[in-house]
């Protein structure tokens, strides 16, 4: 059941105030290479946790598939969302248009959110206690999919909190994990992508924004395997910026809209091995070449996995 409210007040604010994108962005419609019998799923049946900074409960677009919402850093804020990039993540995966020809539709707009608020209002997510206890508590709500477009640099030595997160993820069997590397812009070396917790860890399956040209200059030293988006603004949910709607882009991004393409997969054929090599084998069947992936970025939503 929805946890955001819907009433004709409701409904009336969000129109009064709402700065829509200039058409219907609708993310399933874009995954070019992922056939229609897939995609037609919607991500019915999938369970997908968004560990970030919360999610917006007025947001009519997020109202149909927002079933969950769970604070764990004890901020002032409670579960709110007061950064908004929770919002974007969980709009990119599962947005439903509140709106007829309005707003945003998520990759899987009939999936489940469940919000895991782990990062503090001042977007840090400092010991990641709170990444672990939120972990823990999707994880025991049995979801699908968890998505992870947080970030931070490795813990050395490795603490007993990251240790525990680590165990959760490679102890898990029913869950696929994706995480954001490291964006382009802030790397010196392709293997700098993963030099990121929890990106790093072995059973999360990375995701990455990067352009046309660092592909090809990165290309022979990629940390494999590893998924590719092409670097582009896309529009998703916002609590702030343009009245509800707003243009981003970056890892973060490129990892929420990877987490829905695995949810229509998921959706589709429920005997797909739920481990990183088998939803890594499953990507690649609908993988493009760079040459495809770059050829209308943005129009067109398009992944490279490269395995070797």
């Amino acid at each position: 059941m929805s946890i955001v409210p819907t009433s004709e007040v409701d409904i009336a604010n969000f129109k009064q105030v709402a700065q829509f994108p200039p058409e219907l962005v609708n993310w399933n419609e874009r995954l070019v290479k992922i056939p229609l019998a897939i995609r037609n799923n919607f991500g019915n049946g999938i369970k997908i946790a968004v560990l970030d900074t919360g999610v917006e409960k007025t947001h009519l677009d997020l109202a149909k598939n927002l079933v969950y919402s769970k604070d764990f850093t004890n901020e002032p804020g409670a579960n709110l969302d007061i950064v908004g990039h929770g919002t974007e993540m969980a709009s990119l995966i599962a947005a439903s248009p509140f709106t007829d020809g309005m707003g945003v539709m998520g990759v899987a707009p009939d999936a489940t959110l469940y919000s895991a608020k782990v990062v503090y209002d001042q977007n840090n997510p400092d010991d990641f206690l709170s990444v672990q206890n939120g972990l823990d508590d999707v994880l025991n709500n049995q979801v699908d999919i968890v998505n992870m477009s947080i970030g931070h640099p490795p813990f050395v030595p490795v603490t007993p909190i990251i240790q525990n997160i680590m165990d959760s993820i490679s102890q898990d069997t029913q869950t696929l994990f994706f995480a954001a590397t490291k964006e382009y812009d802030d790397v010196v070396a392709a293997p700098d992508l993963v030099q990121m917790f929890p990106v790093s860890c072995a059973n999360v399956v990375p995701v990455c924004c990067l352009t046309n040209e660092l592909v090809d200059q990165y290309w022979d030293t990629l940390p494999v395997p590893i998924v590719i988006v092409p670097d582009f603004n896309a529009w998703c949910c916002s609590i702030v910026y343009r009245k509800y709607y707003f243009q981003d882009a970056g890892s973060s991004i490129s990892t929420a809209l990877v987490s829905g393409i695995a949810a229509l997969l998921l959706s589709s054929d429920s005997t797909i091995q739920r481990t990183k090599d088998g939803i890594i084998a499953e990507l690649q069947k609908y993988s493009s070449t760079v040459e495809e992936a770059f050829s209308n970025p943005g129009a067109e939503l398009h992944i490279i996995v490269k395995i070797n």
